[in-house]
């Protein structure tokens, strides 16, 4: 902070200087830019200036154009994600385990690169740009895949190039990883002061949205695949990401854009680095004092219930390094995640290859309805989209009738111990798919030197009628529908733990440590498939599910010593949240801002008499006006466009 830099006090909502006089607000911007890439306020629409919602009842203008945009986006990552596995396997003829880690590896990176889209987004060319940006990479990355998925283009069948997944898959996985943190966060931007109400049905049509193009998708690209081919059924998702890009960029001119400014992900890590190097200083100035002999010290080493990040309160606000302890408290509860995330991403892998090996015939006469494999991953999001409300409405809510209220600590234990049960459903159902082929095998015409099986008992081609197993496709509806339950218990319920003991300022770091939890879980199947290969692959279902247990336990360990968050460490962001929204629902337009740059640069202390007249009337009715403050919205600054910084300590 600059010497001339001064102080507001906020108390219940007010503003006062550092004489305790009440402080007036103005919402405007001198036409000299404060800050580079702010504007004046406009009572009107635009990319410019702060917007006010006439019906705070009724979405934005913008709102339908990135709904439309998501429900593309969202069918071409699915539709993409869905017949991968099958891809690899069938047209690339890669082995199930090599299949396995190159989709893993593809969501490994496609949900650790939402965490650099946000840092960009936010610290460096805004949402707009970077969801513009990336879509444009995505769109280039599935052309790629589908192009290259043309027989002919990267080789002949049995030596096909792998250029094709490596480009292609790289791209789609920054594409969607960039997008996938800035979309939803883009879309509450454009929610206006008084709008606060609608933000919960946002996000729900959001989620739906999700879940609607995973579903659609999940059905239509298996049945491309059959009928023409993997190059149309990547082909389609190609065009829709072009379709989405384009509804997105016609939708500009109705868009709110936040100016950039420092991402609180880089600020917290430059706090936890300060800590650090600090608890260093005091470790090696234990072994080595100074040329003075004297030791380093801290002044936060000396207080009682101090822990290492409190040693960055020396150099940083001590408010904002609660807010960051606070948000790694939450952290360190999710540690066991990634083994949850690991075993339900395998929807896509381990368990369509399992479905390939069964009847996928609805009914047993054989000319009934029959799907593909990899349309028995429609479950998930069809499960999701019926049992949401039931059960809210069948077992959370009569629970709480009877006083018995669901933590969120315990409904994701729950889901932990239901993912562990489901991955022990599907171990036996591979032991039944593996005696079931034994015995086709056995009754077949071919003898054990001709079939398809590696010394291990792996079955190769998964698409040979005579190694599939008679059991119907049926038997993977439970496995399925516990896994689902899981999730519902698991992710929402984390989510609402976490807003509910970090401060809201700290949405993205809680955030991009939630997706970091997939990325890694992802990259923990890599190891396990890859670096240990097990001899069955029911011994693998048995050892996640194991995995999964022991890091359940260590879950409950770690609730059960959690601590919720002091309250005026939750309420600190909610304070400032409420000087803007106080800020921006008690505006006063000037109808020009020359004059009032002018007017404030000249004589400061005749300000009200120079000011236009759409503002002289409001602040003249003001008895108790005493330091008028401009904002730009995001910062305070006095009549001199000096900086003003709040301090937390109220009157």
């Amino acid at each position: 902070m600059k010497s001339d830099d001064k102080y507001a006090r906020l108390d219940s909502g007010n503003l006062y200087d550092e004489d305790n006089e009440y402080c007036s607000v103005v919402t405007t911007t001198p036409k000299s830019s404060i800050k580079e890439g702010y504007s004046p306020v406009t009572s009107g629409g635009g990319s410019s200036g702060i917007n006010i919602a006439s019906d705070p009842n009724k979405f934005p203008t913008s709102f339908p154009f990135i709904l439309g945009n998501e429900i593309c986006e969202r069918f071409s990552f699915y539709g993409i994600k869905t017949i991968l596995i099958l891809y690899l396997t069938n047209y690339m003829e890669y082995s199930d385990d090599k299949s396995t880690v190159i989709l893993h590896s593809f969501n490994f990176v496609a949900y650790l690169f939402p965490i650099f889209g946000a840092y960009i987004a936010d610290a460096k060319i805004g949402k707009f740009k970077t969801i513009l940006i990336f879509s444009i990479v995505y769109v280039f990355g599935s052309i790629v895949l589908s192009v290259t998925s043309i027989d002919g283009v990267v080789g002949k069948e049995g030596h096909r190039s792998p250029i094709g997944i490596i480009i292609g898959l790289g791209l789609i996985a920054m594409g969607t990883g960039a997008i996938k943190s800035n979309v939803p966060t883009f879309a509450g931007d454009q929610l206006k002061s008084n709008q606060g109400n609608l933000l919960e049905r946002l996000f729900q049509i959001f989620y739906w949205c999700i879940n609607l193009g995973s579903l659609a998708s999940t059905l239509l690209t298996p049945i491309l695949r059959k009928y023409v081919g993997f190059w149309l059924a990547f082909g389609i998702p190609s065009f829709l990401l072009i379709c989405s890009t384009i509804i997105f960029v016609i939708g500009s001119k109705f868009y709110v854009k936040r100016p950039v400014s420092e991402s609180i992900l880089w600020t917290a890590l430059k706090i936890m680095g300060f800590a650090i190097r600090e608890k260093f200083k005091i470790l090696k100035s234990r072994y080595k004092r100074n040329s003075r002999g004297m030791l380093y010290t801290n002044p936060y080493t000396s207080v009682s219930g101090t822990n290492w990040m409190d040693l960055s309160k020396i150099e940083y606000d001590s408010q904002l390094v609660d807010s960051i302890k606070a948000a790694l408290n939450v952290l360190l509860v999710f540690i066991p995640l990634p083994f949850f995330w690991c075993m339900f991403d395998q929807t896509s892998s381990r368990w369509t290859i399992q479905a390939a090996q069964l009847n996928t015939c609805l009914f047993n006469n054989g000319q009934s309805v029959c799907i593909e494999p990899e349309q028995i991953q429609a479950l998930n999001p069809l499960f999701i989209m019926v049992f949401i409300p039931i059960v809210e409405f069948t077992i959370y809510k009569p629970l709480k009738h009877f006083g018995f209220n669901f933590k969120p600590l315990i409904k994701m234990s729950i889901g932990m111990i239901l993912a562990a049960i489901s991955f022990l459903i599907a171990m036996f159902l591979q032991i039944s798919i593996d005696k079931s082929i034994k015995n086709n095998i056995n009754n077949s015409s071919f003898n054990s030197s001709s079939t398809i099986i590696d010394e291990s008992g792996s079955f190769i081609n998964i698409d040979n009628n005579d190694l599939k197993s008679n059991l119907s496709v049926w038997l993977l509806f439970p496995q399925y529908f516990v896994i689902t339950i899981a999730e519902i218990l698991i992710s929402i319920p984390g989510l609402e733990f976490a807003y509910a003991n970090a401060p809201s300022s700290m949405k993205s770091i809680i955030m991009s440590g939630w997706l970091l939890s997939i990325s890694v879980g992802n990259i923990f199947v890599v190891f396990v498939v890859d670096g240990i290969s097990f001899s069955k692959q029911w011994t693998e279902f048995l050892f996640f599910a194991s995995v999964m247990l022991f890091f359940t336990c260590i879950f409950i360990i770690l609730s059960y010593r959690f601590k919720p968050t002091d309250i005026s460490v939750t309420q600190y962001s909610e304070d400032l949240n409420h000087l803007k929204e106080s800020l921006s629902n008690s505006m006063f337009f000037s109808g020009n801002n020359n004059n009032n740059n002018n007017n404030n640069n000249n004589n400061n202390n005749n300000h009200n008499n120079n000011h236009n007249s759409d503002t002289n009337s409001d602040y003249n009715n003001n008895n108790n006006f005493g330091v008028m403050i401009l904002t730009d919205q995001d910062n305070l600054y006095d009549e001199d466009y000096r900086s003003i910084e709040l301090e937390s300590n109220l009157i």
